[in-house]
């Protein structure tokens, strides 16, 4: 799907009363103000722990959001438990500081693993839903005393990543992808609230093997794609993976 496309998945901002933030982000995305909530729609709220998303079903504060309960609490075991972690382990770093291209940001939490472990960050996003979530929480993470350090090594563009590597022509270390998932064939394997949400407002991730393709052509150290454990690759061609729980992270050579 094209960037054009992505912007007409959710249509409204919920806004009750006067707000100069949804006022703002009404004119950053071009997404109309409403004051109410139709049965099943999505919509973009703030509330006092920053925007979400939420459907006429989810009470406030409940929505889908940035979260970092998870990178404080990671913080707090220290640096040596996330170098553990099987993602920070496919970048094959060591102590070195790399340049990652998140390719496909989402929620950011895994440019927030990357930038906590001290490399720099561009993190893209084509979906004008996910962007501004994720836009709100960095900005509330740049003024968090714990946290502003890490939030201020990723730079957050809303673009689509094969043109943003292609048209700026860059070279990072390492493009990572994490592509959306498609849906359990079981309909009783229902996947988290948060997931649905997401998926309802991007939809498919039909063009990952174009956008792999891409970034093989562009990394100068190596292509990491986030797979769940009983998919296929998203192409050929894996050096190796690192397992994790439920996910691995397929490792392609440059070029």
């Amino acid at each position: 799907m094209t960037l054009s496309d992505h912007r007409q998945l959710i249509l409204k901002i919920l806004c009750s009363t006067p707000d100069t933030r949804a006022s703002e982000l009404s004119l950053r995305t071009g997404l109309p103000i409403t004051s109410s909530i139709a049965p099943n729609e999505l919509v973009l709220v703030y509330e006092q722990t920053g925007l979400e998303l939420r459907n006429s079903e989810d009470k406030p504060g409940t929505g889908v959001k940035v979260e970092t309960k998870w990178l404080r609490h990671a913080m707090k075991r220290g640096l040596e438990h996330l170098r553990g972690d099987p993602l920070a382990r496919a970048l094959n770093a060591g102590n070195a500081k790399l340049t990652v291209i998140d390719a496909t940001a989402g929620l950011g939490g895994d440019s927030l693993l990357f930038a906590a472990l001290g490399h720099q960050v561009t993190a893209i996003e084509r979906n004008i839903a996910v962007w501004a979530l994720l836009d709100d929480g960095l900005q509330m993470l740049r003024s968090d005393p714990e946290l502003s350090e890490i939030a201020a090594r990723i730079t957050l563009h809303l673009a689509d990543a094969r043109d943003y590597i292609t048209q700026n022509k860059t070279s990072p270390d390492v493009i990572y992808i994490d592509p959306m998932f498609p849906p359990k064939r079981r309909a009783s394997a229902l996947p988290p609230l948060e997931l649905q949400r997401l998926r309802s407002v991007v939809g498919e991730d039909l063009d990952a093997a174009g956008l792999l393709e891409v970034a093989r052509a562009h990394a100068t150290h190596r292509v990491v794609v986030k797979r769940p454990n009983d998919g296929k690759p998203l192409a050929d061609g894996v050096l190796g993976s690192h397992q994790g729980k439920t996910v691995h992270y397929d490792i392609y050579r440059k070029g």
